[in-house]
């Protein structure tokens, strides 16, 4: 039992050393899917020596090589230089086997001559190749140079179709199989060539062996030739690719001509279309490739192609069919033209035969004179028409047609010119039997059905059209357009005459039209124009006035009119306008007389009947004779208003005579002048002090709020006066006062002068009071101003006076530009003029009130917060007297403990209260003192300053009084700094300190009170509850008189804060008086160049109808009231 298991155990274990071996020694052997060698000049798989090689490994060799067995590369070669060896052994035994080359044996006997079967071409190449790959390994091989490579020629080939995949051979049956054809990739190669020869060669044994010679492997040509051995220049036929199988031209085509392929194969191709197929096959093939010389000599004369010298059969006219007329052959003459020809070649190169008509034979035999005789079958004028035109563009341009008769073109009945389709008459005559009214009688009769077109087998397409020149010469149209014709109305008549004219004014034999029958037609001209193309100026369609009924008018005058006429003569009818009726109606100064009346608006007007009457009516009828003067604004157009200020007396009378334009402006020149020389005086404030004894005239008095409408009020005053002045003169009794007392508020004025004289002793305000009523006044006056002022800019506007170049040429054009010039600036400046005045009056008077306004609400803030003070104090004490205590036992005592700290804390709060009232009663007067303490440092600085300037310099004096001016000058600037800075500051601190100090007694007083609550709330005496009750509330309500105390406080300082910004806004950006001169003078001045520029304009466009009478009069009045004006301003 032991032996057995001893056994057994002996057997596994030799198995298992057994199987390891074997894997062992087939690990280390070469595989069979191993990489194969491409273009790779050494072995992947080596054995002990570098030149015996797998057979899988080593590349396909061209065909050639293998087809002899026992040469070159051939099966029995290669089976004896074959090395076979164990690849796997099991117990000892091989199983499997491997097998070697041993090229050193393969190789030793070639070289690049000792394959004949490979002696040329590509497949020669490729054989070179192989040997330089595979047999330069073998040890001592030399069957090849080394410059084998250069200068290989390269090669043309074709491809010819593919080769066959085939299945691999089992290793095993190796010993009875040729090595190449076993592990050499693949079995026998099965070429399938698809570009076959011709099959008239098939015969041809010695033409189908060349071609069969003369294939190249793709497999074998794509691997060797990518394998680096070829010089980068050579190329193998381009690119062969693996699986195709290839012809090589050069092995194919070369080395023969015609005549030993004729003697190599007797009777090649010779019948039919074989010749034509085998040398078109022949010259595809190897056409191009070099030192081809298979073809003949002229052989493209040979060969049976299609050329443009044939056609495709054709059978001709359908009246030609069946006929064998000697002198009518068309049919036979095609058939016996008729060849067949090579029409294509396929891939092999035969032909598909097709049948073609030779042009030639055909067009030089035909005979067609018997086919339009006069019992010919084509002797019917559109068949023989359809035969002639047939035989001319099919025969015309070939070689040997002798051609057509001269005059064939006469006889064809074809469409041209002197044809037109047939008529669409016009409708009044369509259909009409009216005597002398036969349009379509005579259409019908000159119908005739002709040839408008061939096809290639010469028939006609016929057509109906109507013999122009047979209707013309015949058509009777007369009494078409008679009172009772068809055609009568005037419409259809213009349809019908223009339609025939038309039709027949070219057309040879036709009679003409009637005498003057272009004057009878209803046609548009240039006297009609469209209804909605007249367009009038607006200004004609304002108002429904009598004499302006424009579109009753363009109504009237409306007919209706042939526009233009159709295909068959009827006409279009337009609605238009006759303008020389339309413009004898619309006559100027007559018609429209309301209307238009803005010099522009009769400008259009006129400008309208020009461009749309002149060429329709004559001067005079619509337009007057002297309509261009007219154009320009009138002399009486460049006033606004209709009333005037001149005399109505006779001319001559002296009374009458009318002021120069200067003498007029003259007057307002004179008031300014005095006013200019009286303002300095009159306007001083100190003058009228002395004047009044010092009842007028006061320092810093302002009442320009009435003074200064009184000053405008006395203007307007002194205007009415003048003009009731004027209209009490004779000749002047229809003057409007009112008119003229508004109108002379325009009047350039210059008291507002005063302005400028504001900064001379401005600290005395000796010019404030008048410059400030007189502005005021000014201000008021402009306002005035602005009525006639608008008026005119707006007139102007209206009358398009602003427009450039709009008054050119008009009289008094420039006097009327300036004038509206003014006013335009007059606009553009018075809103900055018064503004400038409003600003300036307020301004100073703000400036000169500041300093009370200022005093007044300190004061006013003192008193208020001392009465508060006042108030807390009578609380303070009133709280004090709430709680009375005595007595000796203990509960009392503590209870009067508590009632002493709480007397302490009143006593202080009223101490503090006392410190606040005193701080706010000392107020105002601590800002009194330190202005005038200020004051004082400033007078005392400007006496140092004078009494230096009067001293001489360099004097002991000068030196005193200089170190006086330096200690003014600091005395002043500690003045500043306490007024702006110090004093301020100072006092905000000391309210600051209370504030805060008065918030920690705040916090104490409720700490007590917290205090005093917890015991009131641990106490259960009634007594005792109510005494601590009161103790508590009383704490509670001093806390309250602190809080106010605080707030007053902090109101104390918030009052020197705002005091303190007064300050500053007083030094830094308190309005200056030297500035306001500048800002009224520019408004004021430009208002007054504006009032000047429409005086000057006024008065010269005006002329005679501004005439005003006694002018020194006037200018006197004007000069007293502005004085009177001017007084009562400094005055009050």
């Amino acid at each position: 039992m032991r032996f057995l298991v001893a056994c057994k155990t002996l057997l596994l274990m030799f198995i298992f050393l057994t199987t390891l071996l074997a894997h062992l020694v087939a690990s280390s052997a070469p595989t069979a899917n191993s990489s194969p060698l491409v273009a790779v000049p050494h072995p992947l798989n080596v054995r002990a020596t570098n030149y015996q090689l797998d057979p899988s490994k080593i590349s396909w060799p061209p065909d050639c090589a293998t087809q002899d067995s026992k040469t070159c590369l051939g099966s029995a070669a290669v089976k004896s230089c074959t090395i076979e060896e164990c690849s796997k052994r099991v117990a000892l035994t091989c199983w499997t086997h491997v097998y070697f080359i041993d090229l050193s044996c393969l190789c030793k006997s070639m070289s690049s001559t000792t394959c004949p079967s490979c002696n040329n071409g590509i497949n020669h190449e490729l054989y070179l190749a192989w040997l330089s790959v595979y047999c330069s390994m073998a040890p001592g091989w030399g069957g090849l140079r080394k410059d084998w490579s250069t200068g290989l020629p390269g090669y043309e080939t074709l491809e010819a179709g593919s080769i066959n995949t085939v299945k691999t051979v089992d290793p095993s049956r190796f010993q009875t199989n040729n090595p190449f054809t076993s592990q050499f990739i693949t079995d026998k190669h099965t070429f399938n060539d698809d570009h076959r020869l011709p099959s008239c060669t098939f015969s041809c044994n010695w033409l189908n062996l060349r071609w069969k010679a003369a294939w190249t492997d793709g497999n074998v040509a794509a691997t060797l030739g990518g394998a680096n051995v070829f010089q980068p220049s050579y190329t193998i036929g381009g690119a062969p690719q693996s699986g195709k199988l290839y012809i090589d031209l050069s092995v194919f085509c070369t080395g023969w001509e015609w005549g030993y392929l004729q003697s190599n194969c007797t009777g090649l191709c010779k019948q039919g279309l074989d010749p034509t197929s085998l040398l078109l096959w022949l010259n595809k093939t190897c056409g191009k490739v070099k030192d081809f010389t298979g073809l003949p000599t002229g052989w493209e004369d040979s060969v049976a192609t299609v050329n443009s010298t044939f056609a495709d059969p054709f059978r001709g006219p359908s009246c030609l069919q069946n006929v064998n007329d000697a002198n009518c052959q068309i049919g036979a003459t095609v058939s016996s033209c008729t060849k067949t020809l090579c029409g294509s070649t396929n891939q092999n190169g035969d032909c598909s035969a097709v049948s073609k008509v030779n042009m030639e034979c055909f067009c030089s035999q035909v005979k067609y004179s018997g086919c339009i005789a006069g019992s010919g079958p084509c002797s019917s004028s559109l068949t023989k028409t359809g035969l002639l035109l047939w035989l001319n563009a099919t025969c015309s341009n070939v070689k040997g047609f002798v051609g057509l008769s001269d005059n064939w073109r006469d006889s064809l009945s074809v469409d041209n010119s002197t044809y037109s389709n047939v008529f669409q008459q016009p409708s009044c005559v369509g259909g009409s039997d009216f005597p002398g009214c036969g349009i379509g009688s005579t259409e019908s009769s000159c119908i005739r059905t002709l040839c408008s077109s061939v096809d290639a087998n010469g028939e006609c397409s016929t057509v109906s059209k109507v013999d122009k020149s047979c209707f013309c010469s015949q058509a009777s149209y007369s009494n078409c357009t008679t009172v009772n014709g068809p055609c009568s109305s005037d419409l259809s008549k213009t349809g019908l005459l223009l339609w025939i004219n038309s039709t027949c004014s070219s057309v040879s034999g036709f009679p003409g039209m009637p005498s003057n029958w272009v004057n009878s037609l209803s046609v548009i001209n240039s006297t009609y124009t469209k209804g909605d193309a007249l367009h009038w100026p607006d200004c004609l369609s304002i108002g429904n006035h009598s004499d302006c009924q424009l579109d009753s008018v363009r109504s009237n005058c409306t007919k209706t009119l042939c526009s233009h006429i159709d295909g068959r003569g009827d006409c279009s009818s337009e609605s238009l306008v006759d303008m020389s009726c339309f413009c004898s109606k619309v006559k100027y100064g007559t018609s429209c007389k309301t209307n238009c009346g803005l010099s522009w608006e009769r400008t259009s007007y006129l400008d309208w009947l020009n461009s749309t009457c002149s060429v329709h009516v004559a001067l005079g009828i619509s337009l007057p004779v002297n309509w261009t003067s007219l154009l320009s604004v009138q002399r009486f157009e460049m006033l606004p208003w209709s009333w005037e200020l001149a005399s109505d007396l006779h001319s001559g009378s002296s009374s009458a005579q009318c002021p120069s334009a200067s003498g007029k402006l003259l007057v307002f020149a004179a008031v300014n002048i005095a006013m200019f020389l009286l303002l300095p005086v009159i306007g001083r404030r100190t003058v009228i002090k002395k004047l009044s004894c010092g009842v007028f005239g006061q320092k810093e008095i302002q009442r320009w709020y009435y003074t200064g409408p009184i000053g405008a009020g006395l203007h307007l005053a002194s205007n009415a006066i003048n003009a009731a002045i004027i209209k009490g003169t004779p000749g002047f009794d229809k003057t409007s006062i009112k008119d003229l007392t508004l109108f002379w508020c325009t009047r350039p004025r210059l008291s507002w002068l005063i302005a400028a004289l504001l900064p001379i002793q401005a600290k005395d305000t000796m010019y404030l009071s008048a410059a400030t009523s007189i502005l005021f006044s000014e201000a008021i006056l402009q306002l005035f101003a602005g009525y006639y002022m608008g008026v005119g800019a707006d007139f102007a506007r209206r009358q398009n006076f602003f427009h450039k170049g709009y008054l050119v040429g008009s009289w008094y054009a420039k006097q009327a530009m300036i004038m509206y010039a003014g006013s335009i600036l007059w606009l553009t400046a018075v809103p900055i003029a018064i503004v400038a005045c409003i600003w300036t009056v307020f301004g100073l008077s703000g400036r000169i009130g500041w300093l009370n306004k200022d005093w007044t609400e300190v004061k006013r803030t003192a008193n208020k917060y001392s009465g508060i003070g006042a108030e807390e104090q009578g609380k303070l004490l009133e709280l004090k007297s709430r709680i009375k205590l005595e007595g000796e036992e203990a509960w009392q005592r503590e209870m009067a403990r508590l009632q002493n700290d709480l007397f302490t804390e009143i006593d202080a709060t009223r101490a503090g209260w006392d410190v606040l009232n005193t701080a706010w009663g000392t107020l105002y007067k601590e800002l009194h003192d330190e202005q005038k303490e200020r004051r004082a440092v400033k007078r005392e600085l400007k006496r140092a300053r004078d009494r230096l300037k009067d001293s001489q310099e360099g004097t002991r004096e000068w030196q005193e009084l200089y170190q006086a001016r330096e200690d003014a000058e600091a005395a002043e600037s500690a003045s500043d700094r306490a007024w702006n800075i110090t004093t301020p500051t100072r006092k905000r601190h000391k309210a600051n300190e209370y504030c805060t100090g008065l918030g920690t007694q705040i916090a104490s007083n409720k700490q007590r009170k917290n205090e005093v609550e917890v015991r009131l709330a641990a106490c259960e005496i009634p007594i005792q509850q109510q005494l601590l009750r009161t103790i508590v509330e009383s704490w509670g309500e001093l806390v309250k008189r602190n809080s106010t105390l605080q707030e007053n406080w902090a109101a104390y300082e918030d009052q020197w804060r705002l005091i303190a910004e007064k300050r500053e806004d007083d030094e830094v950006k308190r309005p200056k008086v030297k500035h306001f001169p500048y800002v009224v003078v520019f408004g004021m001045l430009l208002c007054w160049i504006a009032q000047w520029l429409w005086w000057a304009g006024f008065v010269g466009v005006a002329g005679d109808k501004y005439c005003p009478p006694k002018l020194p009069l006037l200018a006197f009045i004007w000069t007293l009231f502005s004085s009177i004006g001017a007084i009562q301003g400094t005055s009050i």
